[in-house]
C-alpha cells in the first residue's frame, strides 16, 4: 500500500497533472499512515514526489497569499503558497518568523488583524536567512511595532549595511536563545542555502500539550556550487547529531515540509485524532532525505556534472 501510494503521487507528477495533485497527495498520505497523521514512506519516497508541487518561479508577481492558517494554538501560518511566514504567540507578544517579500507583508498583517492577532503587537521578527522573500518586510514590520529584527551576521552582510542601521536589531549566533515572554527560541546557524542561515527550536501547544518545533531556515541548495553543498550536507549531518525530541517540521518553504496537505488534515480532524504536524518520524526522514539529496548533488557537482 505504501509503495502504491508514493507510485501514483509520482506518476501525477510526471504528468503534470498540477491542479489534482494536491487531493491525490493527501488521498496517498492518508493510505500511507492508515490515521490522521502524515509521514513520508523514506527518506526518497514521498518528499521527493511532493518537490514537484513547488511554484515555477520565485517571482512574487507568480504567488498568491495563502494565509493565514491556524497550525497550533499558538502558531499560524502566514505565507504565500512559495515562502513561509510563520506568527508564534507569546505571553508578550508575537514573534514573525520572515517577513515575505514586501508586496505581501500588507496582507500577512491585515490578515493577522482579521484573526484577532495585532501586529503592533510583534516584537520579534526572527528573519532566517538574508533573501528578499524572507527579509523583504522586516523593516515595514519593525516600523509599526517597534519589534527587533535578528538575523546572522553573515546575512546582515548580505543585505547591505545600511539595512543594520537600527540599534535593535540582533546578530544571531550559534547556540543563541532569545525569550519572549515565557517562550525561549533556541537557534541554529546552519549555512549553506546562504552564507549565515538561522534555524530554530521552539516549543508549540495543542490544548495541553506542547511539543517541540523545529524551524529549518535554508532546506536545500539553489546552486551547484561545490563549497555551498559542502557546507549544506555539514549543516544537516550536525542537526542529525545535536536535535533531539522534535516533533514538529518546519521549514521555509512550505513544499517542504507539506504545509498545506497537513493543514488539511488539521482542518477535518476529529476529537481524539492525532495532530497531523506532530511527526517526529517525518522530521527523521526529513533530515536523512536532505542529507541523501545534498550528498548526491555534492558528488555531481566535483565530477562536473
Amino acid at each position: 500500500m505504501e509503495r502504491w501510494a508514493v507510485v501514483v503521487t509520482v506518476i501525477v507528477v510526471d504528468l503534470g497533472v498540477r491542479r489534482i495533485l494536491p487531493l491525490v497527495l493527501t488521498v496517498a498520505l492518508v493510505l500511507i499512515v492508515g490515521s490522521s497523521q502524515v509521514g513520508r514512506v523514506d527518506a526518497q519516497g514521498l518528499s521527493a514526489a511532493v518537490d514537484g508541487q513547488r511554484p515555477a518561479s520565485a517571482n512574487p508577481g507568480t504567488q498568491s497569499f495563502a494565509g493565514p492558517t491556524q497550525l497550533f494554538d499558538d502558531l499560524f501560518y502566514m505565507g504565500t503558497d512559495f515562502v513561509s511566514a510563520y506568527v508564534l504567540v507569546t505571553s508578550d507578544g508575537l514573534v514573525m518568523f520572515d517577513s515575505l517579500y514586501n508586496e505581501f507583508t500588507d496582507q500577512a498583517l491585515d490578515s493577522m488583524s482579521e484573526i484577532g492577532l495585532d501586529p503592533r503587537d510583534i516584537r520579534l521578527v526572527v528573519v532566517t536567512h538574508g533573501h528578499n522573500d524572507h527579509f523583504g518586510g522586516a523593516r515595514a514590520i519593525q516600523m509599526l511595532s517597534g519589534a527587533r529584527v535578528a538575523l546572522t551576521g553573515a546575512d546582515w552582510a548580505m543585505v547591505g549595511a545600511a539595512d543594520t542601521a537600527s540599534p535593535d536589531d540582533i546578530v544571531i549566533e550559534d547556540g543563541d536563545s532569545l525569550t519572549v515572554g515565557e517562550t525561549t527560541l533556541n537557534f541554529y546557524v546552519t549555512p549553506g542555502h546562504t552564507p549565515g542561515v538561522a534555524s530554530v527550536e521552539f516549543p508549540v501547544s495543542d490544548g495541553d500539550r506542547q511539543h517541540k518545533a523545529f524551524l529549518f531556515g535554508g532546506h536545500n541548495v539553489t546552486s551547484n556550487q561545490v563549497d555551498a553543498l559542502e557546507t549544506f550536507t555539514e549543516s544537516v549531518g550536525r542537526l542529525q547529531e545535536v536535535l533531539s525530541d522534535v516533533e514538529v517540521s518546519l521549514t521555509s518553504h512550505p513544499w517542504a515540509s507539506l504545509i498545506f496537505q497537513r493543514a488539511e488534515l488539521l482542518r477535518t480532524r476529529r476529537a481524539g485524532d492525532a495532530h497531523p504536524f506532530v511527526d517526529p518520524a517525518d522530521f527523521t526522514a526529513f533530515l536523512a532525505e536532505r542529507l541523501l539529496n545534498g550528498t548526491s548533488r555534492l558528488e555531481a557537482a566535483r565530477q562536473g556534472r
